[in-house]
């Protein structure tokens, strides 16, 4: 299940996204109206399935086609694999910044 919380960070709306991003995902629900620029906090979500990229890049290219920019960043690994295997993903966001696993062998 995909969780949304959303916060105001300056002018724009940040949303701190969590969990799964499949069927059951309802971006219109979950942002409600978006009318400024939006800040992605990809961090926290664990799993993306065929249908919830379907529906992510259907629901972010339509904001992108109304005008609103978009900024995504603390990347998860989920979200990286998509963005290296689905032509679009990002739907013209700018990707700031990713979350790169490191283990130390010491």
């Amino acid at each position: 299940m995909l969780n949304v919380k959303l916060e105001k960070e300056g002018n724009s709306s940040l949303a701190l996204l969590s969990g799964t991003v499949d069927e059951a995902a309802n971006f219109e629900k979950s942002f409600g109206k978006v009318t400024g620029p939006l800040i992605l906090d990809c961090g926290e979500i664990s799993r993306i399935n065929s249908v919830g990229v379907k529906k992510w890049v259907t629901y972010f290219q339509g904001l992108g086609t109304a005008g609103i920019k978009i900024e995504m960043r603390n990347l998860s690994n989920p979200i990286i694999e998509q963005l290296n295997t689905i032509k679009n993903f990002h739907c013209g966001a700018k990707v700031v910044s990713l979350k790169v696993p490191f283990m130390c062998a010491k």
